[in-house]
C-alpha cells in the first residue's frame, strides 16, 4: 500500500480538524471528499466545504477513512511535505535568471513556471506551460487571480522573446480564462527595438478588449547584468525612449479612463528614475494592482513615510547614529526621508548609502540584487554608527545569506556592528532610526518579512521578480 499516491502530512495543527481525528505527521492523505490529492492544491479546494470525508495511511501503511465537520472556510489543520514547483520550460531573451554569473550555488539558477504558485502568491507566468488539464482546473476552481507575462500579443514576437518556436496561444488562454471570470493581472518587459512601440500598442489594446477580467496592466523596461555572455543581444531603454514611453502611457491612461473607468495600463518606477522625472502622485495608482512589479512603491513607501512622522519625539534620550543601505536607485528618496527625519528628531543622525552593485553591474539598482560583497566594499572603513540597517529584499529568508552566498553574519563581524534586518514598509525604518534593538551585535532580524508567502521560494524567481 506504500505506492499509493497520497500527499505526505509534515506537520498537524493541535486542536485542529485533522489533529482531533488523530492524523499525525508522516501519514499520508489519500483523498479529500472522494478527490484524489495530486498536490497541495487539490487539498485545499478540495476541503473547502461543511463536511471532510478523509482517506489517509497511517505509518504502517493502513488505510483508514474519516468524517468531520468544520466551517467551509476553516482549514482542516495539515502541512504536507512542500509541492515542487515546476520549472520554466521557455528561455526568455531577457530573463533574469540566464544573466546570473556561473558559480553560484544552484538554487539561483532555477526558474518557476507554475500557475498554482501565480494564483497562491501572484508569481508572473507565460501559461506555455500550462496543459489542457491545468486549464481545466483553473477554470474549474476559478483560480482568481492569475499573474501574467505577456509581452506581445504578436504570436511570432512573443514566441521569439520566449525562446521557443511553438505558438503559445496566449489571447486564446486569456479569453478562456476570462469566460470563468478569472481577474488577470498582466506585464509587458519592455525591449527596445523588439516589443515597444507599435507592438506594445497592439499590445495594449488586446489585453484592453478583456478588461474587466485583465484588472491591469504593468509596463517594465528591462534589466541587463553585465553577464550576459551568449545570450541575445538587448539594450536598455535611453532616458528619451523612457520619457516618450511615458507620454504615451499617460495618453492610453487618460484614454482608459474615460472609456473603461480606470487606468488599467501603469509604468513601473524604474521608467521615471530612468529618464528623471517625478513619479505620479498616489492617486495615479488606483488600488496599487501592480506593487510587486515596482509600479507604485516608492509612492507607496513615502505615504508610508509621511503617517509614519505624525507623532515623533521631539528629542531621543541619549544621541544616536545609524547608517542605512539600499539600492543607487531608491538611495535618494530614503536619503530626503531620512534629512527630514533628523530635522524632526534632535539627536538623531541618520546616513543614507546607495551601494553601487558591481556584482550584476551599475545598471542594476535595486536593493534586492546587492549582494553582501558589494556591501563590504561600499561600507568597510566607513563611520557607520550604532546601526547598520538593511531591507530583507537583501537576504534569503530564514538562512539570512546574501546572494553571493555571504551569510549576514560575516558582513557584521566585518564591518564590527549589528546589522539590523527591516520589513520594507517605511514604519519599521522609521521605529529602527529612533530605537536601539535589543540585540547587542550579529544579524538582528527586527520582524521578519510580511509576505502572504512563508514557504521558502525559489531563489532564482526572487531574484528574477525584483526586475521582471
Amino acid at each position: 500500500m506504500r505506492d499509493h499516491p497520497a500527499l505526505e502530512i509534515k506537520k498537524v495543527d493541535p486542536g485542529s480538524p485533522a489533529g482531533r481525528l488523530g492524523l499525525k505527521p508522516g501519514f499520508r492523505l489519500a483523498s479529500v471528499n472522494g478527490e484524489r490529492l495530486a498536490d497541495e492544491f487539490d487539498y485545499r479546494f478540495a476541503q473547502a466545504e461543511d463536511e471532510a470525508v478523509l482517506e489517509y495511511f497511517d505509518l504502517e501503511g493502513r488505510r483508514h477513512q474519516a468524517r468531520v465537520e468544520k466551517d467551509p472556510d476553516q482549514d482542516l489543520g495539515l502541512e504536507f511535505a512542500e509541492t515542487p514547483f515546476r520549472s520554466c520550460r521557455v528561455k526568455c531573451a531577457f530573463c533574469f535568471i540566464d544573466q546570473n554569473p556561473k558559480g553560484m550555488r544552484p538554487s539561483i539558477y532555477f526558474k518557476d513556471e507554475d500557475y498554482r504558485f501565480s494564483f497562491l502568491y501572484g508569481n508572473y507566468v507565460t501559461l506555455f506551460n500550462m496543459s489542457e488539464e491545468d486549464m481545466a482546473k483553473a477554470v474549474e476552481r476559478r483560480m482568481s487571480p492569475m499573474y501574467i507575462s505577456v509581452h506581445a500579443t504578436d504570436e511570432v514576437l512573443r514566441s521569439r522573446l520566449l525562446g521557443i518556436k511553438k505558438p503559445t496561444h496566449l489571447l486564446e488562454r486569456i479569453r478562456r480564462l476570462a469566460e470563468a471570470n478569472i481577474e488577470m493581472h498582466c506585464q509587458v518587459v519592455v525591449c527596445p527595438g523588439l516589443n515597444d512601440g507599435e507592438v506594445l500598442r497592439r499590445t495594449v489594446h488586446d489585453l484592453s478588449m478583456f478588461h474587466p477580467r485583465v484588472a491591469s496592466i504593468a509596463c517594465v523596461p528591462v534589466g541587463l547584468t553585465r553577464h550576459r555572455a551568449g545570450l541575445p543581444d538587448l539594450r536598455l531603454s535611453t532616458p528619451e525612449e523612457a520619457a516618450g514611453f511615458l507620454d504615451e502611457c499617460g495618453r492610453w491612461q487618460e484614454d482608459f479612463r474615460r472609456v473603461l473607468g480606470t487606468r488599467l495600463v501603469f509604468a513601473s518606477d524604474e521608467w521615471y528614475l530612468r529618464c528623471g522625472r517625478p513619479l505620479p502622485p498616489r492617486g495615479d495608482y488606483e488600488d496599487f494592482p501592480q506593487l510587486a512589479n515596482g509600479v507604485g512603491l516608492i509612492s507607496t513607501f513615502l505615504e508610508e513615510f509621511r503617517r509614519a512622522c505624525r507623532r515623533l519625539p521631539a528629542r531621543l534620550p541619549r544621541p544616536r547614529r545609524v547608517t542605512a543601505a539600499t539600492g543607487t536607485g531608491f538611495a535618494p528618496f530614503l536619503r530626503d526621508c531620512a534629512e527630514k527625519l533628523c530635522r524632526r528628531v534632535a539627536g538623531l543622525e541618520v546616513d543614507v548609502v546607495g551601494v553601487r552593485n558591481d556584482f550584476f553591474g551599475d545598471t542594476i539598482h535595486v536593493a534586492g540584487l546587492l549582494t553582501g560583497g558589494d556591501l563590504g566594499a561600499a561600507l568597510k572603513g566607513r563611520d557607520l554608527g550604532d546601526e547598520l540597517l538593511l531591507p530583507h529584499v537583501m537576504l534569503r529568508d530564514r538562512e539570512q545569506v546574501f546572494l553571493d552566498d555571504l551569510p549576514g553574519r560575516r558582513l557584521a563581524e566585518t564591518l564590527g556592528l549589528p546589522v539590523r534586518i527591516l520589513r520594507s514598509e517605511a514604519a519599521d525604518f522609521v521605529r529602527a532610526c529612533l530605537r536601539p534593538s535589543a540585540g547587542r551585535g550579529g544579524v538582528l532580524v527586527d520582524e521578519g518579512p510580511s509576505s502572504s508567502a512563508d514557504r521558502e521560494l525559489p531563489e532564482g524567481m526572487f531574484a528574477g521578480s525584483m526586475l521582471r
